[in-house]
């Protein structure tokens, strides 16, 4: 699926179009019932699916505060969840990704996620952004949902949460919440907002006032992380005939090396760092 404000890439999408589905007006917005009906006609015969992930494109400007976020993405996750549990096999996983979850829309839909699953755990793997308020949301064994039962969520799906004389609706009333249930929601919700807290001012600490020790440190961790990486996963180099992209290296861009004072050197690749001499995709 193409989410919505996704740029276009000429060559992945071109060299890719049986694998997309962009909706029945090409904007691949999963906040549209019809776009969401569209994909579910599309994939279902070609399941089942064990495993879906939903790992969404920002869709907030730079006008969109940062207390706001969960609540200005609530529409958007709730109709990416929606799809996803359209066309996931029962005993399936699903892994989603939101933001904590201090407004009653990420609430509701983390109650609905733990009543569909047997377990649903709430993460944020090391690799992400340590000063962001994204988690990831991975759960387990799916029990499956009837026609009737997504027909009633995809219609509160939209652009816009669902109102009643003008103010908004929530997804599940307070009083259907286990107190036992939301306890453990708070004490979820208070550990990442303490980790984030903490990340964010160390960041800010930095980046005014970073030593050289400190930096060496940092470097020193990247090879690291990059080194056990490579050795536990067992990393290779992809074929040309395995990669998406066919695309010679000769014509590929040029990327700028960069030396770090961990001893090991690198270059860059939109935001990741590939020791020279390795091939890419």
């Amino acid at each position: 699926v193409k989410p919505r404000g996704t740029p276009d890439d000429g060559r992945f999408v071109s060299q890719t179009q049986e694998h997309w589905v962009m909706g029945t007006d090409g904007a691949g917005d999963l906040t549209d019932q019809k776009g969401i009906q569209h994909l579910w006609k599309t994939a279902r015969p070609k399941g089942p699916y064990h495993v879906v992930t939903i790992d969404r494109r920002d869709i907030l400007t730079s006008e969109t505060w940062s207390s706001e976020q969960e609540a200005s993405a609530s529409q958007a996750l709730f109709g990416q969840m929606v799809t996803g549990l359209g066309v996931l096999a029962n005993g399936g996983s699903l892994v989603i990704k939101g933001w904590t979850m201090f407004e009653h829309t990420g609430v509701g839909i983390m109650y609905l996620l733990n009543c569909s699953f047997d377990e649903v755990v709430a993460c944020r793997p090391a690799t992400m952004t340590a000063g962001t308020g994204e988690l990831f949301v991975v759960c387990t064994g799916f029990k499956g949902l009837s026609q009737v039962h997504l027909d009633a969520l995809l219609a509160v799906a939209g652009p816009e949460p669902p109102t009643q004389d003008g103010e908004p609706l929530t997804m599940i009333p307070g009083s259907f919440l286990p107190s036992a249930w939301m306890a453990q929601m708070q004490t979820c919700s208070r550990l990442f907002a303490r980790l984030q807290t903490v990340m964010v001012e160390r960041d800010l600490r930095l980046y005014s006032d970073l030593k050289p020790a400190e930096k060496t440190q940092i470097f020193n961790m990247r090879d690291q992380v990059a080194q056990q990486w490579k050795s536990r996963f067992d990393c290779r180099p992809l074929t040309v005939h395995d990669r998406i992209v066919r695309e010679s290296l000769s014509t590929a861009p040029q990327h700028k090396f960069t030396a770090s004072p961990g001893g090991k050197t690198w270059y860059s690749i939109r935001g990741r760092f590939v020791a020279p001499g390795a091939k890419t995709s």
